[in-house]
């Protein structure tokens, strides 16, 4: 067989970039119940979520989805599971576990909006002075990292499931510099998963089959 040719080269399309992408918080817990002031919207329903951020009124959960620069998603690992036999051993695939945190970095805003919903989320969870906090299903949000190609067709997203802030990150004052102030959190995530969104129907069924999460 020969080696890889420029031919084969050009059967590869564009490549995916880095920048192409948004992640979607539906709401801060805690800031008024609502996603967006006057809104009905509840219940981490992302699809809604998406709309109203794209509307007009902007609120912290909608400058979050803006700011978003950097986001590591959690490691996937499967666990190895090795057997010893006579002179040699083999090697199988265990339980596939997360890494649970997920960083995400933001630009900071003169107001300080991303700091103070970060911190108002955290205090939501837990209240430092009290040590009173509320239930996961409060605290916790369901997201997605929505994924564009060159033309901003979404081609997939990521579904994060019960996302919450585990730090309320600290920040650096540098006098002897002009620098833009980032805020750099980790959330924690019980589990993620890759959904399919491309808009061409033809796309799922050619190119990736049938996927457990798409619905009939």
């Amino acid at each position: 067989m020969a080696k890889v040719n420029l031919i084969e080269m050009h059967a590869m399309t564009d490549p995916a970039l880095s920048f192409e992408f948004e992640l979607v918080i539906p709401r801060i817990p805690g800031q008024g119940g609502d996603l967006i002031t006057g809104a009905t919207i509840r219940n981490n329903d992302v699809e809604a979520a998406i709309q109203e951020q794209y509307g007009k009124n902007l609120n912290s959960a909608s400058i979050l989805r803006i700011f978003a620069q950097t986001v590591d998603l959690p490691d996937k690992q499967i666990e190895p599971v090795t057997v010893q036999l006579t002179g040699g051993e083999l090697v199988y695939a265990g339980l596939n576990k997360f890494t649970h945190e997920m960083a995400v970095n933001f630009p900071e805003r003169r107001d300080y909006v991303v700091y103070k919903a970060i911190n108002h989320w955290v205090e939501y969870c837990r209240a430092h002075r009290t040590q009173h906090g509320h239930y996961k299903s409060e605290y916790a949000v369901d997201c997605i990292l929505r994924v564009f190609d060159q033309k901003s067709y979404t081609v997939d997203q990521f579904k994060l499931y019960s996302v919450w802030p585990s730090n309320v990150p600290s920040i650096s004052y540098d006098s002897t510099g002009s620098n833009h102030i980032m805020i750099n959190v980790t959330f924690q995530v019980d589990w993620f998963e890759l959904e399919w969104q491309e808009e061409s129907g033809s796309f799922k069924n050619v190119i990736h089959s049938f996927h457990q999460n798409t619905p009939d």
